[in-house]
């Protein structure tokens, strides 16, 4: 009977750590992500300001799209593997295909992720400011419903926000 008492708090308290530590280490992430999104921008965008006759200038569409990729590639390692339905114990613990999995992960990293830029065209040597939010997809159980907040569409996510900024330098030569 005493057991049962000094169990299910117990429990719940080694479970919401390990979920506080997951928590953390998605927020080092998004925050990288945030700086990476940043370094993208500024090395990618456009140089005209630089060099008026320059034909190796991107369009907007350009940067945004490997902005976005900047900042979706690091947050696939905080990102849940979706599954549709059934999952077998291999996939649960990490076996199966490894190029699946990072497939579901990135999928869920591009749907779960917003980035912008600002400001869009930045002129050299100007401050050009990436901010990211993700929903982190909180997963242990019991500690999920104390830590995260719940979804209408089913699921416990954390909505983390980064910003990170950085002067413009244009293209490495």
């Amino acid at each position: 009977m005493e057991l049962i008492i000094v169990l299910l708090p117990f429990l719940t308290v080694f479970l919401g750590l390990i979920q506080l530590a997951l928590v953390a280490v998605a927020r080092l992430t998004v925050e990288y992500a945030a700086f990476s999104a940043a370094r993208a921008a500024v090395v990618t965008g456009p140089r005209a300001a630089e060099n008026p006759q320059s034909s190796d200038d991107v369009s907007v569409s350009d940067v945004a799209s490997t902005v976005r990729t900047a900042a979706v590639l690091p947050l696939a390692g905080v990102s849940p593997v979706q599954t549709s339905g059934y999952i077998s114990v291999s996939t649960a613990i990490g076996g199966g295909d490894p190029n699946s999995a990072l497939d579901s992960r990135t999928s869920y990293a591009e749907q779960n992720a917003s980035v912008t830029i600002s400001p869009q065209n930045a002129d050299w040597n100007a401050q050009v400011t990436a901010t990211l939010k993700y929903r982190f997809a909180c997963q242990v159980p019991l500690a999920k419903q104390v830590i995260c907040q719940g979804a209408s569409g089913g699921g416990y996510y954390l909505d983390m926000t980064a910003s990170h900024t950085l002067t413009n330098q244009g293209k490495p030569r």
